[in-house]
């Protein structure tokens, strides 16, 4: 692992945003912009924060070869991200 690997935040969040459904009911538009703004803010700090903490997360796998590395080890490193 030579490379560093980052996401782009607004990118990702803009992704992951519209990724998620709304209704499509005039009385909810408001409380639809107020969710997929809180998305947009979290998918986009959590992509900081993993920029942030890719090499402590990616550690483990430069320690050994990669392919010994299992999707599982890296899932749990990235499900330990939170920001709020």
């Amino acid at each position: 692992m030579e490379d560093k690997q980052t996401l782009n935040p607004k990118e990702f969040a803009y992704h992951f945003v519209d990724s998620i459904p709304v209704e499509n009911n005039k009385e909810h538009f408001e409380a639809n912009a107020k969710n997929k703004l809180v998305a947009y803010l979290t998918a986009y700090y959590l992509a900081e924060k993993f920029n942030s903490m890719e090499d402590d997360i990616l550690e483990s796998a430069r320690d050994k070869k990669v392919e010994d590395m299992s999707l599982s080890e890296l899932m749990q490193k990235v499900s330990e991200l939170s920001y709020f």
